[in-house]
C-alpha cells in the first residue's frame, strides 16, 4: 500500500497526469486510490485505477482489478518441475486473464 501512496503523491506532482494507471496489484491500487482520496482527488474522475489479482481488497474498494487463476499456475509450476525431473512432456493448462470491471474506471 505504501507503493500506492508514493505513486499517488508522484501524479499528483505531475503537470500532465496520466488519465488511467495500472498495478502491480491490487494492494499498490489501493494505496494509490486511499491517498487520492485524502488529497481530495476523484476515482475515477480524476484518474482510472485498475488493479492486478483480484483479492478481497480489490472487492472492498469495488477496484477494477484483473483476475487470474492463480490455482492453475500453480498446477503449471508443478507440470514444469514434473516435465524437468521426469523428462516428460506433460501440456501445460492454458491460463485465462478476466477483467473485472468495478468502479475505478
Amino acid at each position: 500500500m505504501r507503493d500506492g501512496e508514493e505513486l499517488a503523491k508522484w501524479w499528483i506532482a505531475q503537470t500532465n497526469r496520466p488519465d488511467a494507471i495500472l498495478c502491480a496489484n491490487d494492494e499498490v491500487a489501493a494505496g494509490f486510490i486511499t491517498e487520492l482520496r485524502r488529497s481530495k482527488f476523484s476515482v475515477p474522475g480524476d484518474v482510472g485505477i485498475i488493479g492486478f489479482d483480484n483479492t478481497e481488497v480489490a472487492n472492498l474498494m469495488d477496484l477494477t482489478t484483473i483476475h487470474y487463476p492463480v490455482e492453475q499456475q500453480a498446477e503449471n509450476a508443478f507440470l514444469i518441475l514434473q516435465n524437468m525431473l521426469h523428462s516428460t512432456d506433460k501440456t501445460l493448462i492454458s491460463l485465462e486473464y478476466t477483467l473485472i470491471e468495478r468502479h475505478t474506471t
